[in-house]
């Protein structure tokens, strides 16, 4: 089984794991994972000497089609706001995303997932399957009513979510409370149901 080694760091302190070389994928045996723990905390001691790391997470290693971001924020003009797009790493370069105010209908998520540049990914590409489209969409609906059932929340980031032929599989979350500041982070990979 391969894993995922990545430090658990204070949310206030890091955002990015991978930014300051927080993360190491495919390890094989416990050598590996006692190697990449010794040079994952060099990393960040040398990139963010301040931050506070609170622990590790050893994860099995997932596979899919593609990661993909999903979020929401509260805009001063339009109010809650969801963001939909190709995610992980990529988010930043590709910029591939598509936008939507809150509240969500399934026809205005079933477009969102359309209208991104990158959707051919998403349809199956060189011999690649098709991810679930629906499993996707179910995503993108309960998200949007997180944000709306809880108006307390400024800001929610789901990246990435990985995409596989059946469900998906959220490998990070971080959502920001606006009233006091209090940031709630989750990096357990937790699978969804595909039923439905």
């Amino acid at each position: 089984m391969l894993l995922v080694l990545q430090i658990q760091p204070d949310p206030a302190d890091i955002v990015h794991k991978s930014d300051v070389g927080g993360v190491r994928l495919n390890l094989q045996d416990e050598q590996q994972v006692r190697l990449a723990f010794e040079e994952i905390h060099r990393n960040v001691e040398t990139a963010r000497p301040d931050a506070r790391i609170e622990g590790v997470l050893v994860s099995p290693m997932v596979r899919g089609i593609v990661e993909v971001i999903i979020g929401t924020k509260i805009d001063e003009q339009f109010g809650p706001v969801m963001v939909f797009g190709i995610g992980g790493i990529m988010v930043e370069v590709l910029q591939d995303v598509s936008y939507r105010v809150l509240p969500l209908s399934a026809h205005s998520a079933k477009k969102m997932i359309e209208e991104i540049r990158s959707v051919k990914l998403l349809n199956g590409f060189r011999g690649e399957p098709p991810a679930d489209k629906k499993a996707l969409q179910r995503l993108l609906l309960s998200v949007a009513a997180l944000a709306e059932a809880y108006p307390q929340i400024q800001e929610m980031d789901f990246n990435p979510v990985l995409l596989h032929e059946q469900g998906l599989t959220v490998l990070d979350a971080r959502i920001i409370l606006h009233e006091d500041g209090q940031d709630f982070t989750t990096s357990e990979a937790n699978r969804l149901p595909t039923a439905g």
